[in-house]
């Protein structure tokens, strides 16, 4: 098997990079390591390339992690999979894991084009006092809050992201900081057609600063999954 050299620039804030340099440890810092990836299992992977320490993965089903985050067929930060573990921490350490929720793990920063089919949509938000994970099966009329259990649905939402203008949005909106503790978080994951998956990030700490039709598009979709 032929040997792939992966040289990892850990930053202060865990973002991984891809490079070239010398054959050092991970510790955290601006260091450089060289390595057989195909020769890692899971646990070494995250541990080297991520910097998760063996604490943090006490207890994980790692198979399921890797399944989940998808950490070895996509190119993702550290500080993504160590946030996709902190969310989803409590399901990681269940064999009865959710599938439909696994949507709100994707990463990246595709922005949809005008005119894209929607074939499922994914909704975490969590305001302070609500927190919802909502997947949409758009094909089936089914959706998924927090579980598999499938809710049906009516609403014809394959051109929601042309109807709310989502092609115009950026991929990542952060509002002002705030004094108050309070934070506004939502995360909206499109998948197309095609399977490529769309996806739109935002924090809000004080209460502003969306996406223009970010929230109706948001109430439209709370309005369904409680319906």
């Amino acid at each position: 098997m032929k040997k792939v050299i992966v040289v990892i620039c850990l930053l202060f804030s865990f973002a991984t990079m891809i490079g070239c340099g010398d054959n050092n440890r991970v510790d955290g810092g601006n260091k450089m390591i060289e390595f057989d990836v195909n020769s890692l299992d899971d646990k070494e992977y995250l541990i080297k390339v991520y910097g998760f320490t063996e604490e943090e993965l006490e207890n994980i089903d790692l198979e399921l992690f890797a399944k989940v985050g998808r950490f070895r067929e996509e190119a993702r930060s550290s500080e993504d999979l160590h946030r996709v573990l902190d969310n989803f921490r409590d399901k990681l350490t269940n064999e009865d894991y959710p599938e439909e929720m696994i949507l709100l793990t994707a990463g990246g920063s595709n922005k949809i084009n005008q005119g894209t089919k929607v074939v499922k949509i994914g909704f975490y938000l969590n305001s302070g006092t609500y927190v919802q994970k909502t997947v949409f099966d758009v094909a089936t009329g089914k959706y998924y809050v927090n579980d598999n259990v499938g809710h049906e649905f009516t609403d014809d939402l394959a051109d929601i992201t042309d109807q709310y203008e989502v092609y115009k949005w950026k991929s990542n909106t952060t509002g002002k900081k705030s004094e108050t503790t309070g934070n506004y978080e939502w995360k909206l994951v499109f998948k197309g057609e095609d399977g490529t998956n769309y996806v739109y990030t935002g924090n809000s700490p004080d209460g502003s600063h969306f996406p223009d039709t970010y929230e109706d598009l948001a109430a439209k979709l709370i309005e369904i999954s409680k319906s």
